[in-house]
């Protein structure tokens, strides 16, 4: 019989558990990064192969030439590969060590550091008592780029929130901003104009002008003969290429004048055109309240809303243009019609900013 008197039992520390793990993870990364290699290996093989389709496979593997610029090719182009190689192996490990902690497709680790950032930027509801500066003004036309740099600069100048415009006679709808509003606003128009009329009216205005800017030809007037002139062949592909690049930095510069202008060549549309808007109106709102936008809606040429998140609740701001005495009673009952119907529709406290066209002698009982 067999006597123990002592049983030693080998447990490794801290620094020799460490240093297996790395070692490990030292032989998975080889193999990662091996499987990779071969695979940009085989396609630059492929590559090679295709010249070479009627001669056997292997001797053509065999050759120096061809296993040389193989082998010269996959490490230039794993060079190349190796940082985004490394990033799909940081997910590798991420994805196996996190198998037992996935929760919706993440790891726990991923929600909790979303969830941080989520705090860190905030939410996107304007906090409680915020105060906002409000402009409201019938701006008579704003179709110019000068008359919009003006403003935006006076309203930075004035430190305003929102701008509420009336009578902005433009044409066009949607958002604007950029160096027209001088960085600062981001620029909410509507209109009444339909976009194919308004394409429409612009066609025939640039064929107009087109016919008119022509230079007219005069008769019994003869040229005299161009002299030709030797050129080497260097020169004249360079003066080609000039000329190409100078006739597309025209066309551009002409499509960003165009989108500024919101029309096509020569003058804008004038009072007797279909397209000429006599109303508009636009919200203009600073750049810095732009995550808190949660709907624009344009109802016409007369009415547009704004809608904000607040933590309080949601606010929606509605720019109007009434109107004038002149007008048709049928377009006054119209416009009411319209501003009572989207009231009843905004959501959360309402204000109403614009150009009434009223005067209020006397209050009538109802």
């Amino acid at each position: 019989m067999i006597k123990i008197e002592k049983m030693r039992f080998h447990i490794p520390k801290h620094k020799q558990r460490a240093h297996t793990r790395r070692k490990k993870r030292r032989q998975k990364y080889r193999e990662f990064m091996k499987a990779l290699v071969s695979g940009l290996r085989k396609k630059e093989e492929s590559k090679e192969l295709r010249y070479c389709r009627e001669e056997d496979r292997k001797k053509v593997l065999r050759r120096k030439g061809v296993r040389r610029r193989v082998k010269q090719k996959t490490i230039e182009k794993s060079k190349l590969k190796k940082a985004g190689w490394r990033k799909e192996w940081t997910k590798e490990i991420e994805r196996q060590n996190g198998k037992s902690n996935l929760i919706n497709g993440k790891t726990k680790e991923r929600q909790e550091n979303h969830q941080r950032e989520k705090d860190q930027k905030g939410d996107s509801k304007v906090p409680m008592h915020q105060k906002f500066n409000i402009y409201i003004n019938s701006e008579r036309c704003i179709n110019s780029i000068a008359k919009r740099q003006q403003l935006a600069k006076h309203w930075d100048a004035e430190k305003i929130d929102i701008a509420m415009m009336g009578e902005t006679q433009k044409n066009t709808g949607g958002m604007e901003q950029g160096p027209i509003w001088a960085n600062q606003y981001l620029v909410f128009c509507s209109t009444g104009i339909h976009p194919k009329l308004r394409d429409d009216q612009e066609k025939k205005r640039q064929k107009k002008w087109d016919r008119q800017s022509k230079p007219r030809k005069r008769k019994n007037r003869k040229k005299a003969a161009p002299i030709a002139k030797a050129m080497p062949a260097n020169a004249r592909r360079a003066a080609i290429i000039n000329r190409l690049e100078k006739e597309e930095q025209a066309k551009i510069e002409a499509e960003e004048r165009a989108k500024a202008k919101g029309k096509g060549k020569g003058k804008g549309p004038s009072r007797k055109d279909k397209d000429y808007e006599h109303a508009g109106v636009a919200i203009g709102i600073k750049k810095k309240w732009k995550k808190y936008i949660t709907e624009v809606n344009e109802v016409s040429g007369r009415i547009i809303t704004l809608t904000i998140g607040a933590r309080g609740g949601e606010i929606t701001f509605i720019s109007v243009y009434a109107p004038p005495a002149d007008h048709k009673v049928e377009e006054k009952h119209k416009f009411y019609d319209d501003l009572t119907k989207t009231i009843q529709e905004a959501r959360g406290m309402v204000y109403i900013g614009g150009d009434f066209n009223a005067r209020l002698y006397e209050r009538l009982e109802h």
